[in-house]
């Protein structure tokens, strides 16, 4: 074997002891970092949970969430009653206080087409837009293998009706999050303090309610945008493993976050749980500033968190 040969296996093996060590520091630090926010949330959260909602609950909660899951309450919703019952199954196991109903939830209580596609999590009520989709690789994952009728029920009612309440909402149902959101009450709207969303920029689906939309109504209901994790695709006519391209944004997730002004001490205290879980420190730290304790809580989260710099993005803000 060569010399150059023998030196590069040599780099390959440092490289090789070097990396596995940043795996083992990262998932020590990332222990630490899950510890210290269930202790915040033990102390913000005062032994009443946070109420999560979740729509579209397919694979169960945010992974953002899953540090603090035994200081929630949540109830997720999705048409895939198989789902719903390997996910109640799997809370009942771990003693999580989680319930998933095989529900589709809209903005009125009606019967509609549900479009199923070869890709199951790509599924709507509504259509997909066929010609869009044909100019991005794996086209085929949105063809429509069955169609067939399904009762919808309006979120606002339901969550009345079940007597759920809600702190936390994710709204993941394909283009209809505008109408979900419409068929919230005024006291519905108030009770909560941060929406995790789906919000669309490319015409995936036929109907559907498009960023501005969504971002109309949360704004006039008193949110705040912190966060867009966005998503492009690049044209399946160009070669993006041999060259570079940012592609088209097709979507994102938007983290919004209620207005502070109005806000209860208790209040402020449940809504910097939920910021530092999204590690928006700053804001967090600002919510209990007057309240020592949890301030070095959050300050002591902020420098265990790391990071290259004071503005350091995640490496999946862009994908």
């Amino acid at each position: 074997m060569a010399w150059h040969e023998i030196r590069g296996l040599r780099y390959l093996r440092a490289r090789a002891i070097e990396g596995a060590g940043y795996l083992r520091r990262r998932r020590d630090g990332t222990d630490r970092t899950n510890e210290r926010l269930r202790a915040l949330a033990e102390k913000a959260l005062d032994g009443r949970p946070l109420a999560v909602v979740d729509v579209g609950a397919l694979w169960g909660l945010l992974p953002e969430l899953q540090p603090i899951q035994s200081f929630v309450s949540a109830v997720g919703f999705d048409p895939d009653a198989e789902e719903c019952e390997r996910l109640n199954a799997t809370a009942r196991e771990r003693g999580l206080r989680q319930r998933f109903l095989p529900f589709a939830v809209t903005g009125a209580d009606e019967p509609r087409t549900f479009h199923l596609m070869r890709k199951e999590a790509t599924s709507s009520l509504l259509e997909p837009n066929r010609v869009f989709f044909d100019r991005f690789p794996d086209a085929e994952r949105v063809d429509v293998v069955d169609r067939f009728e399904l009762e919808t029920r309006a979120f606002g009612p339901l969550l009345a009706a079940e007597g759920i309440e809600v702190e936390f909402l994710k709204l993941d149902a394909h283009g209809l999050e505008a109408e979900i959101l419409d068929s919230l009450d005024e006291s519905q709207l108030r009770g909560i303090l941060a929406v995790h969303v789906e919000v669309l920029f490319a015409p995936l689906y036929r109907g559907q309610a498009d960023f501005p939309e969504v971002d109309g109504r949360l704004r006039a209901a008193d949110f705040e945008l912190y966060e867009l994790k966005r998503y492009s695709w690049r044209r399946r006519t160009f070669d993006s493993a041999q060259h570079r391209t940012r592609g088209q944004i097709a979507f994102a997730d938007a983290l919004y976050l209620r207005g502070t002004e109005e806000l209860s001490p208790d209040r402020r205290r449940r809504l910097a749980v939920v910021a530092a879980l999204f590690r928006h420190f700053d804001l967090a730290h600002e919510l209990v500033a007057d309240e020592a304790a949890l301030a070095e809580a959050v300050t002591t989260l902020a420098s265990a968190h790391g990071g290259s710099g004071p503005w350091a993005s995640d490496a999946d803000d862009w994908l």
